[in-house]
């Protein structure tokens, strides 16, 4: 028996599956915390701690000095602050080795030093590694990170423009900046032409909302499109959520696309846009409702886990989908 509305029906329990993935993301929305990256390289993690070959090949380069020597104390510092490899977690020993790689100036590869002056302005935002928690110190941290080109620092910049922050006078008295949209939006434009999937994200929410911007559900379509295909998964599932959603904005977006069309010929065409994700592909996005559309990009988020993909078996059984 073939059911009334299948897509409609079966399209709750991707749902459910995907949302039980993205509990692990948090919520959406402009992010303030800022995390020390680390780079997924098998290859690169060790594990046998200090005795590990790798984690003595890279001390080795790092204390030669010579070209490669910030590169291999970013690594170690990355795997000390995370406890990767047989390493205990050791924040300071991180720190440390961050410090170093800033200390060397231009004798430091750009992006290595750029990252380092991230991840201090991080530590001294959150307080780690024996410092003080000290806002406006990240804040130069990053702004020096940021001018070097590395988008994870302009974003954080653009984080910190949407914010209040205390500002201690002269005489002992607290005020607060007020946040500053403008700035905000100008660098995580910044961050997002130079391809940071999370400054996407922001700046969709910003078009969504109309938050600083006039509210434009095209541009947050493309945003969240351009970020999904970054591996930005919360935008991923604001658009499978909005395609299956008959009274979502993006079918709203459709029904507006669809009073504007005035070729009779034309008023049945579906409304899309082509997305240039960055490297060679395209991502054709439906710009209405679209339940199999939303229910195919639920479904690559929930085969992230197991529970999910229980719940994907239920459906297939029940439905026979």
């Amino acid at each position: 028996m073939k059911h009334k509305g299948r897509c409609e029906v079966t399209n709750g329990f991707y749902k459910r599956a995907a949302g039980y993935v993205m509990s692990k993301y948090g919520s959406g929305g402009v992010q303030p915390l800022e995390v020390i990256l680390l780079d997924e390289n098998p290859k690169m993690r060790g594990q046998l701690g200090v005795d590990d070959d790798q984690y003595q090949f890279q001390e080795q380069v790092a204390e030669t000095g010579g070209g490669g020597a910030s590169g291999s104390r970013l690594w170690m510092a990355k795997q000390l602050y995370w406890g990767r490899g047989g390493l205990d977690p050791d924040p300071v020993a991180a720190h440390e080795h961050f410090n170093q790689i800033v200390d060397m100036g231009d004798g430091a590869d750009a992006m290595h030093r750029a990252e380092a002056l991230y991840n201090m302005g991080v530590m001294v935002n959150n307080g780690e590694a024996g410092n003080a928690m000290d806002e406006w110190k990240a804040l130069q941290y990053w702004n020096e990170s940021a001018s070097l080109g590395y988008h994870p620092a302009q974003h954080a910049m653009g984080s910190w423009e949407t914010r209040s922050h205390k500002i201690l006078s002269e005489d002992g008295k607290e005020t607060f900046s007020s946040p500053n949209m403008t700035k905000a939006i100008a660098w995580f434009e910044l961050s997002s032409e130079n391809g940071n999937p999370t400054a996407k994200f922001q700046l969709a929410n910003f078009y969504l909302n109309g938050r600083g911007v006039p509210k434009n559900y095209t541009q947050a379509a493309l945003l969240f499109a351009e970020a999904a295909g970054l591996g930005e998964v919360r935008s991923t599932y604001e658009l499978a959520s909005a395609l299956s959603d008959s009274k979502s904005w993006l079918a709203a977006l459709g029904r507006s696309l669809d009073r504007q069309k005035t070729d009779s010929d034309k008023a049945g065409d579906i409304n899309t846009m082509i997305v240039d994700l960055g490297y060679g592909a395209e991502f054709e996005l439906p710009l209405e409702y679209n339940c199999y559309m939303g229910r195919k990009l639920m479904l690559s988020i929930a085969v992230q886990g197991s529970y999910a993909r229980r719940l994907l078996n239920t459906a297939r059984d029940n439905y026979l989908e």
